[in-house]
């Protein structure tokens, strides 16, 4: 059900040197916009949140670099408690007509 808004990946292995990436799908649709610097504001703090994590990145609008020890189910979480804390305005953004 909407993956393209509420779609998240962490990532790890011998591609990432010891690090994880974190994609969420929505970075695609909203970027600037005050909703989308609350969702950015969102995924730094919760993603520092998660335990083990040394340091967060934002690399680009939809994906993060997250260095430490976490597990990728704990940034996956929460990273999906971000997605569903603003799946209803994302839904209704990006519904509305431009």
């Amino acid at each position: 059900m909407d993956s393209y808004l509420r779609g998240v990946v962490a990532s790890t292995g011998e591609f990432f040197e010891g690090m994880w990436q974190v994609d969420r799908s929505a970075g695609e649709y909203f970027r600037e916009d005050m909703l989308g610097l609350k969702l950015r504001e969102g995924f730094k703090s919760a993603l520092e949140a998660v335990p083990r994590v040394s340091s967060v990145l934002d690399l680009r609008w939809e994906t993060w670099e997250v260095g430490g020890n976490p597990s990728g189910e704990e940034l996956c979480r929460a990273a999906a408690a971000v997605v569903d804390e603003f799946a209803d305005r994302m839904r209704a953004a990006y519904d509305a007509p431009s």
